[in-house]
């Protein structure tokens, strides 16, 4: 078992203290992944706390043989989609805010990179919200393809399908800024 499973079982049984070892491994992910997804960071921060509280307040619909990672993610998401289904506001993508250590290959001191980071944003733009939810869990966030399925709801096969497909429009999308 993984210590983080171990972890959240002991959270399951009483031992809430252990959260916060858990909060300290993911918070930083998680409100990157909704800064990412809101570009708001005030907002992120909330829905980072609530990601948490509704950990501890859900605890015994923990699994021992699901992956905590999954869990707290798909955890994220049913914040992330209450908050939007109750503002009724159309969720956006990230505009090039970076946290230290996010993963980008571009230089973004270098004038070419930061067009095209540009162009990467407006190409993701393009994208519904399922495509950028899929990219970011299995690209930026590098989760395997049966643990993002398990977020989204969907079987790793289909995941692979979607995941194809939203890449080929991603880059489709990307090639029609680079080329004007």
């Amino acid at each position: 078992m993984h210590p983080d499973e171990k972890l959240m079982t002991q959270v399951r049984g009483g031992n809430l203290n252990k959260m916060s070892i858990l909060f300290e491994r993911y918070h930083v992910r998680l409100y990157n992944y909704f800064t990412k997804l809101t570009r708001d960071r005030a907002l992120s921060e909330d829905l980072t706390q609530t990601v948490f509280e509704r950990a501890i307040k859900y605890r015994n619909s923990y699994k021992d043989s699901y992956p905590f990672k999954a869990w707290i993610y798909r955890i994220a998401s049913n914040v992330r989609y209450d908050h939007y289904r109750s503002q009724k506001l159309k969720v956006v993508y990230d505009d090039g805010y970076q946290e230290p250590g996010d993963r980008m290959d571009i230089d973004p001191g270098n004038e070419d990179g930061d067009e095209r980071i540009d162009k990467l944003y407006k190409a993701m733009q393009k994208l519904n919200d399922e495509q950028k939810k899929m990219i970011w869990l299995t690209k930026y966030e590098g989760m395997k393809y049966s643990e993002a399925a398990g977020i989204l709801g969907c079987t790793e096969s289909a995941l692979k399908v979607k995941i194809h497909r939203a890449m080929k429009s991603l880059k489709s999308n990307y090639f029609k800024y680079e080329q004007s």
